[in-house]
């Protein structure tokens, strides 16, 4: 995901040189600040994605332990 954010953001930035005017700009501003939301919803769907792995697995390992005593 990084990768492609730092492609479009390298295109964002060649086509600014090419298109430099008031409304290429506004919508450069607003364009990095969606990529900058985007980011943040990454970084906190993998942060949620370890919780549930760890949720899971300590599930999991309970289930384990009382088929010990089965």
């Amino acid at each position: 995901m990084k990768s492609l954010i730092i492609n479009v953001n390298r295109e964002v930035s060649r086509t600014n040189e090419a298109w430099d005017d008031k409304v290429n700009r506004q919508f450069t501003d607003k364009f990095y600040t969606y990529i900058d939301h985007v980011v943040k919803l990454v970084e906190l769907l993998d942060d949620y994605s370890k919780f549930v792995h760890a949720k899971a697995d300590a599930i999991e390992n309970y289930g384990n332990v009382g088929q010990h005593y089965i």
